[in-house]
Parts: C-alpha cells; sequence; structure tokens
C-alpha cells in the first residue's frame, strides 16, 4: 500500500484519496491541489469544498499535487467526492501509472 502523508502543520490542501484496483491495491493520497476527471462524455475539476458528487469514469483520472501530477490513463471506474475525500475503485485499467513532475500538463 503506497500512502503519501504530510505532517499536519505542512498540508495546505484538503482533498484526500483513495484509488483501488486488482493491479496495486490501496493507495491514499493527501494533500491534493486537485483531482481531474476526464471521461468520454464529460470533464470534471475536482478543487476543495467541492459539491458531492458520484459517477462513472471512462478516461483518466489525474491527482495534482503542488509538486507532481498522477495520472492514471486508460481507466474503467467508478469515483464518489464527499467532504474532500475523493475515492476512486477501477475496475479496469489498461494503462500504467505516470508520474509528472513540476509542470501540470
Amino acid at each position: 500500500m503506497e500512502t503519501r502523508k504530510i505532517s499536519k502543520s505542512k498540508n495546505k490542501y484538503k482533498i484526500c484519496a483513495d484509488v483501488v484496483d486488482s493491479a496495486n491495491g490501496l493507495k491514499q493520497y493527501e494533500n491534493i491541489r486537485m483531482i481531474r476527471v476526464k471521461s468520454r462524455e464529460y470533464n470534471l475539476l475536482i478543487m476543495e469544498d467541492y459539491l458531492p458528487v458520484i459517477g462513472e469514469v471512462d478516461g483518466y483520472v489525474e491527482i495534482i499535487f503542488d509538486d507532481e501530477t498522477i495520472k492514471l490513463e486508460n481507466i474503467h471506474g467508478y469515483y464518489m467526492h464527499k467532504k474532500n475525500k475523493f475515492s476512486l475503485l477501477v475496475e479496469r485499467a489498461s494503462g500504467e501509472l505516470e508520474k509528472t513532475y513540476g509542470r501540470i500538463n
């Protein structure tokens, strides 16, 4: 299980995320700046205190921090965002986890 934690004094952002898939198990992330969901039918940008939402994604999800971006590409799954907690259940993924550092793409 991969966990990215920052001490309480350094947390700038309230969003945290749980990502579950069969290949990697549970991964938890904290101090997330924003989450981008890109599906066939829609684009969604989730920031702090965003309204509760539940949906299905067929595309990609980006978890964006200040210093890096984690991109889950070519996935099909289900997500929920409520009270600054984002949960993603990946049903199938044909791409690998990609990290980019620095600039947001």
